[in-house]
């Protein structure tokens, strides 16, 4: 798992504390990004952050640099819990960081089943949900 707390944004639909469970993140303008920000000075792909054990990769994608911990950075660096680091306007600080929370894509159907055995009255909203995928792919 991993908390970003947006600290300074241009874009008034995002604040506050962000959650995400996934080992690999897209920062940007474009739908297919994770964390999408409506920021002129960012570009559609700008940033990619990848969990490790050593700490949370940031990498650019498109942009030439980054400021971290307000220094200019290009190519890719380590960060910890309460690094800050900007694209465009755009402040954010690394407010946790969980590498052993973070589900492989082998692990899936574990944690799925576990889940259904967990919660066995969630079984007909999971059906629902994986329906409404499949209606949305097929457009």
């Amino acid at each position: 798992m991993l908390v970003l707390e947006v600290i300074q944004c241009l874009d008034q639909l995002i604040f506050g504390d962000i959650y995400f469970y996934f080992s690999k993140i897209k920062i940007g303008r474009s739908p297919k990004c994770h964390l999408i920000i409506n920021d002129s000075k960012i570009k559609s792909i700008d940033l990619i952050l990848s969990m490790h054990q050593e700490g949370v990769l940031i990498e650019n994608a498109r942009s030439s640099f980054y400021l971290s911990n307000s220094k200019k950075v290009t190519g890719k660096k380590y960060h910890n819990t309460n690094d800050t680091f900007q694209l465009g306007d755009t402040l954010l600080k690394i407010k946790a960081y969980n590498f052993e929370s973070i589900i492989s894509p082998l692990d899936y159907g574990k944690a799925y089943q576990d889940f259904i055995s967990n919660n066995p009255d969630k079984i007909d909203l999971l059906d629902s949900l994986e329906f409404e995928l499949q209606q949305l792919k097929s457009l």
